[in-house]
């Protein structure tokens, strides 16, 4: 079973997500997690970019890096 979703930034930073973590509807299709998961590496006060996702896999495949969920920031 897939437990992790890699993802990447614009800046280059990588990091591998455990989908049991990221808050959403079961129902809900892994790809719109996309527009919802952005980068705070290189973020700044106005703009936080989005990230693109690379692939689920079945472990962590880099080292591990907090991402913001923009509810989260409210």
């Amino acid at each position: 079973m897939y437990g992790w979703l890699q993802v990447k930034c614009r800046c280059e930073t990588e990091a591998s997500i455990p989908l049991e973590h990221v808050r959403r509807p079961r129902d809900t299709p892994i790809w719109k997690l996309e527009a919802a998961l952005k980068c705070r590496a290189c973020r700044t006060p106005r703009y936080s970019p989005p990230v693109h996702m690379i692939r689920l896999t079945t472990e962590r495949q880099t080292v591990p890096y907090v991402w913001v969920h923009p509810d989260d920031e409210r």
